[in-house]
């Protein structure tokens, strides 16, 4: 019996153990808004790189239920070419307001929260070409 108890005693020291690994919160503070970085290519390689694994995007400014987020997202020609003519946009065509959300989201690679590009207008520009590029106007509702 003394070696049966030891092992169920191992057994249940062993479960303890592996139970803080598994689940429990970690010791690291969750980041801040202002703790929040960007990931800026330097070279050709590091801009292929960036295009093929894009890094998961931050968010501006703390998001509230109901708010519309605008991220941006480089695509190829001929997707963008498969859509609608109405949700395609020359850079130039948006409004001042426009092009200022799409400036911001593109220079930062993050999700914005903004009001001119609404989740549940069925009207909505969806791709920009910017610079000779397109882009997919990605809007989320949190």
């Amino acid at each position: 019996m003394g070696t049966r108890t030891a092992l169920v005693s191992l057994l249940v020291t062993a479960m303890v153990l592996l139970s803080g690994c598994s689940g429990a919160p970690s010791e690291a503070p969750a980041m801040t808004s202002a703790q929040l970085t960007t990931t800026t290519a330097t070279t050709a390689s590091e801009t292929t790189a960036l295009a093929t694994s894009p890094p998961t995007p931050t968010t501006t400014g703390e998001p509230q239920h109901g708010d519309n987020l605008l991220y941006t997202t480089e695509v190829n020609a001929s997707s963008a070419m498969a859509a609608d003519a109405s949700k395609r946009a020359d850079f130039t065509e948006l409004t001042a307001a426009q092009q200022a959300l799409f400036n911001q989201t593109y220079n930062c690679s993050c999700y914005v929260v903004q009001e001119e590009f609404r989740f549940n207008d069925d009207d909505r520009i969806e791709y920009v070409n910017y610079e000779g590029r397109w882009y997919f106007l990605r809007v989320a509702i949190v």
